[in-house]
């Protein structure tokens, strides 16, 4: 079985500490965050013309991370 709560977590404690740059696709944890609207994306370029998709935490991500403490 595995544990939602605690992959969700882990992913957005990586990109509130400003860790979490996707150079390919987002997979399905980062889309279904997204879809839910707790994390927030934006696309940009590099120096070297790579494709980079940057997350950031939205204010609702940051209420459903502080709940998760509890």
């Amino acid at each position: 079985m595995f544990d939602y709560k605690t992959e969700h977590r882990c992913l957005l404690c990586e990109v509130a500490a400003g860790r979490e740059r996707v150079y390919t696709r987002p997979n399905r944890t980062v889309q279904a965050l997204i879809l839910a609207g707790f994390l927030a994306s934006e696309t940009t370029y590099d120096s070297a013309g790579q494709r980079l998709t940057v997350v950031e935490l939205t204010p609702a991500g940051h209420r459903y991370l502080g709940g998760l403490w509890y």
